[in-house]
């Protein structure tokens, strides 16, 4: 330590109320980036706090003293000769008069009855509470992909040549159509309309249209399909089904976007939530075939801002 200049307590924690101020405060975090919403840029702690405050308003109460010290963690230790022993640290106050500093407590028992008084006295602890159950609220609890990582993946599937057609067009049709795995597995080609552009999918009511970039994923899909002679009508045919008619295997389409890192059910899920918190839930379902309950539960802690009251008035 010779020779390097040291820091006092004082002076680190100037600096460290700086950087907080100047730095942290004004740095956008992924972690309070929209969940609802992949295309909205991700937020700063002084802007989610503003936006906080424009819904909720702000009412400022002062900390005391008190307040202060019920935030700093709490431990139940012992006092010993060495003194209190807390996470690998021993804190001790060396003092010679045995009424000073933590010798009156040293080696003591504190007064405080818990559970082996409890069973000392042969008394019966009950928990008032282990008979309840939390109802827990219908709502979708699964992960869903960032913006980074969507336009990483439509990269991936559009301009890289080496990736399996069957990854391409499974990926491309969930990330920008919801397509689920049952709907590619039973993807046949006569549901496809080569003029209008437009697929089948699954109990869809209506064609989906599809978008040039997807389009042509799905005939380079078709192209790697015809290079095998099969008379299978599906879209997607393996070594295993292009000698006959049956769709391919549910455990072959789980494992297609395995290269990519992310699952059929995480990508088709971040399309539905942007659609359903963009759109009508219900327009939603019917264009799906989904019933409209099952659109609903990727509402949960969404907050549609035209029906908030106006905080101008």
């Amino acid at each position: 330590m010779d020779g390097e200049r040291l820091w006092t307590l004082a002076e680190l924690d100037d600096m460290l109320q700086q950087w907080i101020a100047l730095e942290w405060q004004n740095k956008p975090h992924p972690e309070l980036a929209d969940p609802y919403d992949a295309y909205l840029p991700e937020l700063t702690p002084n802007e989610m706090y503003a936006a906080c405050v424009a819904v909720d308003g702000y009412l400022p109460i002062p900390l005391t003293r008190d307040d202060y010290l019920r935030l700093l963690p709490t431990a139940w230790v012992g006092v010993s000769t060495q003194g209190i022993r807390f996470k690998n640290r021993t804190y001790d106050n060396l003092e010679r008069d045995p009424k000073k500093g933590l010798n009156p407590c040293r080696n003591t028992r504190s007064g405080l009855r818990g559970k082996r008084f409890a069973r000392s006295q042969k008394m019966l602890l009950v928990d008032p509470t282990r008979e309840l159950v939390a109802k827990e609220t219908n709502s979708f609890r699964g992960q869903t992909l960032a913006l980074d990582q969507q336009r990483e993946l439509f990269r991936r599937w559009t301009t890289d040549s080496h990736v399996h057609p069957h990854e391409a067009v499974m990926g491309m049709l969930a990330l920008l159509h919801g397509a689920s795995s049952s709907e590619m597995r039973i993807l046949k080609t006569d549901d496809i309309d080569q003029q209008a552009h437009t697929v089948r999918l699954g109990k869809r009511p209506h064609p989906v249209p599809l978008d040039p970039a997807s389009w042509t994923v799905l005939q380079r899909c078709l192209a790697h399909r015809e290079a095998w002679p099969t008379s299978n009508p599906h879209v997607m045919v393996t070594k295993g089904t292009k000698a006959g008619r049956s769709p391919a295997s549910t455990a072959y389409l789980s494992h297609v976007l395995d290269d990519c890192g992310y699952p059929p059910r995480m990508i088709r899920s971040t399309r539905l939530v942007d659609l359903v918190n963009t759109m009508d839930p219900k327009l939603v379902a019917a264009a799906f075939g989904m019933d409209p309950q099952a659109t609903l539960v990727y509402l949960s802690d969404h907050i549609d801002p035209g029906r908030l009251p106006d905080q101008h008035q």
